[in-house]
């Protein structure tokens, strides 16, 4: 899968600040997971901390249960 550079706005900033005060979370992972938010993609993860982030309404696919 490639990796694509996106730009970081103001709605991703804010989407990430909302995450990121949920606890929890690392601030890398509060923009990956705003940034998933945003374009309406899923997070493909096995870690954890993104609970945290599917709680706010990130779409997570869990890696590691049967993927």
């Amino acid at each position: 899968m490639p990796v694509r550079w996106i730009d970081i706005d103001d709605s991703r900033v804010r989407r990430a600040a909302v995450i990121k005060a949920r606890g929890g979370v690392s601030y890398a992972d509060a923009f990956a997971a705003a940034a998933a938010s945003v374009l309406d993609w899923p997070v493909l993860t096995g870690d954890p901390e993104f609970r945290v982030a599917e709680e706010a309404g990130v779409k997570v696919r869990w890696l590691g249960q049967g993927d």
